[in-house]
Formats: C-alpha cells, structure tokens, sequence
C-alpha cells in the first residue's frame, strides 16, 4: 500500500540580499496511513519551511523549486490554489506553533471554529456552530458552549491550543501537520495536550506530522523521527519502546543534550557550532564541521541517505551499511548540493 504522504527531493528556496537561500534542499521522506511521525531539529534546519511547502503556504520570495509532494496520489506542487484550498482543512490540516497570534482577536473563537466547516460546504450556521461546540467538548474545553462564546484573549494558552487542535480535527482530515504544537505552553499543559492528540488520533485514524525540537516529545508521541539539518534530512530514526534509535552522529548529539533524570550522565554535552547558513551549505557533509567523528571522506563526499538493516536510515558514511546499503527513498534522493 502506498503511503499517504510520499515527499521526494522537495527544495524550497528563497531570493536573499546574501544570495539564495535553500531552505529545504532535496528532502525525502514518507508518512504512513494513521502513523505519527515527528519531524525535529534546531532551529534554522528547515522544519517550518518544509511544513509550508506540504500545504502550498511558502512565504514570498520563497518558491518550491523542485521535487514532487504526493498526497493520496494527488501532487500537492502542481496543483492550483483553489484545488489546494479544497484539501486544506478537509483532508490536510495544520496546527499553528503559536496560539497567542493564530485567532482573529476580534472574532469568538466558536465562530472562528465552525468557520472551517463553513469553507468545507456546510451552508447552516446553526449546524456549523453546533459542530465546533462539540468539537470543542471533545477536545477537553470547560464548558464548550461558554468557550465558543469567548474571544481569544479570555482564553488560555492551554485552552487557546486545544481550540486550534479542534479547528485542525473539525471535518477528521486524513493528515494533520502540527507545527510545535505546545511550545509556548508549561509541562503540565503539554503534557495533556499530547495525551490529547495521541488520543484524537487513536479514534480517528488520522496521520501525524508532528514538528519539534525536543526529542522528549518525540519519545512520548511518535513511532519515527525524521531528523533535519541544514535542509536535509540526514536520519529517519524509530522509536522503539518510547526511546529514539539513532545511528546519525547529529541525533546522538541532540539526546546527549536531552536531560534525563537519575541517567548518571554527568554534565549535559552541547552539540559545539551552529546551522550553517541556507545561502552556503558547505560542501561534503554538512554537519561536518561539527562532527566530533568526521573523516576526511566527509570533506569532499556529501553521504547519501541510506537504508540500514537494523532499520531506519541514515544521512552519514559512518552510520553503518556504507555502499551496502541502498537509498533509503530510491535514486531520487541524489544528496546533490545544487
């Protein structure tokens, strides 16, 4: 069976005084039917721009320049902006990273819910408010009816990112993008928010995007990891018992720094550097400069992002297979650093 979401060799650039920007730089993965899968990496790695370019949403001056995106055998790049807008909300929805600026703040947030209905073809307002009142119970509000009534500001943060979880599950899309979803909210609230989510797509079925930078959340919500650095994809890491399963030198730098009580660790190792900047990728492999076990092969040879037999794959000559191993997502993931 095909996957839901096939992503071969996307690139998505942007036109910058310093020169083009290559945000995204042939990324390539899948997303099964009902699976929950975390895409994570730091800053400035090129999650966000990777989420627009799924729903057709980059920014100006920014523009998908090549690669394919399939979605239930429809290529979202080539489609139109009304056929785009269709599947938006109906098929694809998205979970916003910051739910103080996602409202109206001049609209009850009921009448913002019920809206997405209202785009999707339900002519009855009353329908459609009593849809987003139902909505709002199920996904955990104190009494729903009095919520739909509020404006964003006399909500709280919490209470705002269960509203934007309701939008995003009004019409129970096939795929839902939530792009750091409990960021801005404290480890309680975070906490139930994803017990939310694991539970919402339990009874319906749906597939999970799920952007973050802290391998924490991954652990307690994903099967996968899709681990990004400097617009690429360099490892697609399982989650085995609650605990990310990493060959990539990158994602083992990013759990040493991921604080685990009672582990006898000692002082929290940092990942030295930065991400390079999008305007000039260095050559071979790039997180090389980084790398505490880089070879000289790394300098002049960007790795392929190869399939390994203990499952996974990995963006790293190290990682284990080597020429054995076959490309993880066929010849299109070339590893070219046009």
């Amino acid at each position: 069976m095909p996957a839901l979401l096939e992503v071969r060799d996307l690139r998505t650039s942007f036109v910058t005084p310093s020169g083009i920007a290559r945000a995204v730089d042939g990324a390539s993965f899948d997303v099964g039917t009902g699976e929950s899968v975390a895409l994570v990496g730091e800053s400035g790695a090129g999650k966000s721009v990777l989420a627009t370019s799924l729903l057709g949403l980059v920014p100006p001056p920014g523009r998908i320049t090549g690669g394919t995106i399939r979605f239930e055998g429809h290529d979202l790049a080539a489609l139109g902006p009304g056929s785009l807008r269709d599947l938006r909300g109906r098929r694809i929805a998205m979970i916003p990273q910051e739910p103080a600026t996602a409202f109206d703040p001049l609209r009850r947030v009921g009448d913002q819910v019920a809206e997405v209905a209202r785009a999707h073809g339900e002519r009855s307002r009353a329908v459609a408010a009593r849809r987003a009142v139902t909505m709002l119970a199920r996904v955990g509000l104190p009494d729903p009816e009095r919520s739909a009534r509020s404006y964003p500001h006399e909500l709280s943060g919490g209470m705002r990112q269960r509203v934007l979880i309701a939008m995003a599950l009004l019409l129970e899309p096939a795929f839902v993008l939530a792009d750091e979803p409990t960021t801005a909210l404290d480890a309680t609230v975070r906490a139930g928010i994803l017990d939310l989510l694991r539970r919402l797509q339990r009874e319906s079925g749906t597939s999970l995007l799920l952007i973050t930078h802290d391998l924490a959340v991954v652990e307690a919500t994903c099967t996968r990891a899709l681990v990004m650095y400097a617009g690429q994809i360099v490892e697609d890491a399982p989650v085995v018992d609650g605990v990310v399963s990493p060959a990539h030198p990158y994602t083992r730098g990013l759990l040493a720094s991921l604080p685990r009580i009672g582990d006898g660790r000692g002082p929290f190792r940092a990942i030295q550097g930065m991400v390079p900047a999008a305007t000039a990728w260095p050559t071979g492999c790039r997180f090389r400069e980084r790398c505490d076990v880089a070879i000289a092969r790394c300098t002049i040879e960007e790795p392929l992002l190869l399939a390994r037999q203990q499952g996974g794959a990995a963006r790293c000559h190290l990682a284990g297979g080597g020429e054995a191993a076959s490309p993880a997502f066929g010849a299109s993931v070339s590893g070219s650093g046009r």
